[in-house]
């Protein structure tokens, strides 16, 4: 899933093909996009007007967010699309697929072509992100190597060291001078982004399911994986500065609020959970109504947090939970996705007679 940039809307790609755009007050749904093809990736443009969807049969399209009206269809890739990102001023999108490769399509006023493919990789693409001035890409793969790109020329910029395991994610410090990495290893490390010099590692989790996520000062990380922990790192000195207990399974993803204050995890059993993030304190439980949680993301102005979980049902679209949150999912064949949506806690604070808080 994810929100419009002025959190309004929310899009979500649904593994049934049933992907759409929805109301964040009313719940409602503004436009249907392609009910025929599966999606697993989707993002809203950076002036929101844009919608692309990544599918399983390798074909990326480009949607009106009021319509739903496609407006590009991009064949390229031989097989899903697993991750993608638009560049900061909306030109660009970045596509990874389980074929291997990495793409670059105009998606411009004069766009509708590819511009480029980045090579690099032997086995399925699992993340590709652009950096916040939106000259380089990071891509982070099965063949456990991630790399840096340049997002205009394609040139091979940083070749980060080889990981002992699969690379699950990469992620830009928000300033760009580094980059983190998750892998199916348990570890955490983060590198410097022109030289691709290892600068920390942590032993962070259990192996299999990880994800990692930077806070928006670029001081902290926050990691969840298969030992159904969360854990904040102070990225400077390297310390654990908090481990945070109460999740009963693996951790699928974890993010930071907008200003830091709050993290936000998502488990494999059932529940998503809000934690302040200087004290560890936890601050809500959010029970899915089935499934595990696949996702959480805040809205861009942290008031609204969104969960997805796979309850084996049809997707049911949003649901209103008061104090409840919001989140990208990327749903797996053959399963469906529920949507919980609502107003996220501020500064900590529970909202009064909210049952179950």
């Amino acid at each position: 899933m994810d929100f419009s940039p002025d959190g309004l809307s929310l899009a979500v790609a649904d593994g049934n093909g049933e992907s759409a755009i929805w109301n964040v007050q009313s719940g409602q749904r503004l436009a249907s996009l392609d009910r025929r093809t599966p999606a697993y990736s989707i993002r809203f443009s950076p002036d929101g007007r844009q919608v692309a969807t990544g599918g399983d049969d390798g074909v990326v399209r480009v949607w009106d967010s009021t319509t739903g009206e496609l407006l590009l269809d991009l064949p390229g890739h031989s097989g899903n699309v697993t991750s993608l990102d638009f560049s900061p001023d909306g030109e660009l999108l970045a596509t990874a697929s389980i074929d291997g490769t990495t793409r670059l399509w105009d998606v411009g006023p004069a766009g509708g072509r590819e511009r480029l493919t980045v090579p690099g990789h032997d086995a399925v693409v699992y993340s590709v992100e652009f950096s916040a001035d939106g000259d380089r890409l990071a891509t982070s793969s099965w063949d456990r190597r991630a790399t840096i790109w340049d997002a205009r020329t394609g040139e091979l910029l940083t070749n980060i060291a080889e990981h002992p395991d699969s690379i699950a994610r990469i992620a830009f410090r928000p300033d760009g001078s580094q980059v983190a990495t998750a892998a199916y290893d348990g570890m955490v490390r983060a590198w410097d982004s022109a030289s691709g010099q290892l600068l920390r590692e942590w032993t962070a989790h259990g192996p299999q399911d990880i994800d990692v996520a930077w806070d928006p000062t670029g001081q902290r990380l926050v990691s969840g994986g298969s030992d159904a922990t969360v854990k904040l790192w102070d990225a400077t000195t390297g310390n654990l500065l908090n481990s945070l207990d109460g999740h009963s399974d693996r951790i699928h993803r974890v993010a930071f609020s907008p200003d830091g204050r709050i993290v936000a995890s998502a488990s494999w059993d059932g529940t998503a959970r809000l934690w302040l993030a200087g004290s560890g304190e936890p601050l809500a439980t959010l029970a899915a109504d089935g499934g595990q949680v696949k996702s959480v993301a805040f809205s861009v102005d942290g008031s609204r947090l969104a969960t997805a979980h796979e309850d084996g049902t049809r997707a049911s679209g949003a649901e209103r939970h008061h104090g409840d949150a919001a989140a990208r999912a990327e749903p797996r064949p053959g399963r469906s996705h529920r949507v919980s949506l609502g107003r996220c806690l501020q500064s900590g604070r529970r909202p009064s007679g909210h049952p179950g808080l």
